[in-house]
């Protein structure tokens, strides 16, 4: 789709959002880790609220309050819509484990999470993790 210098509509300006989306967090300013440097010491499952399927993928990358998460088959969360709350959550980061309530912001090929529910000790496990 070609979208000139100034969007002209809302769904334009949603539709460059998207297209950005991919490639960088929509966040703003959060701080995230690089994608080379998370390797195995980052592991996310979570349980598919709409039918109980477990699902496993990759860390993409992780920020303050954000994960990009690329799971290992897209299909068994194709159910899910942005705003879907997943209360079953396990996030391990350098052997911490967290269990972080999540909001999908966005469901393609890389998710991307909003935590929210990180006591203070988590959100300090999770900033220490993004220092290295």
């Amino acid at each position: 789709a070609i979208i000139g210098e100034n969007p002209e509509s809302a769904a334009d300006g949603e539709r460059l959002a998207s297209i950005f989306s991919r490639y960088k967090p929509i966040s703003g300013a959060e701080t995230e880790v690089a994608r080379g440097r998370i390797g195995e010491r980052a592991v996310f499952i979570f349980t598919n609220p709409v039918n109980d399927t477990i699902i496993t993928g990759k860390v993409d990358g992780i920020g303050p309050a954000e994960i990009r998460f690329k799971p290992d088959a897209p299909s068994a969360v194709a159910d899910l819509a942005p705003g879907d709350i997943l209360d079953q959550c396990s996030l391990k980061l350098d052997g911490a484990m967290l269990a972080p309530v999540c909001r999908l912001r966005k469901n393609a090929n890389v998710m991307i999470l909003e935590m929210t529910g990180l006591d203070e000790a988590d959100s300090r496990t999770v900033h220490a993790f993004i220092s290295g």
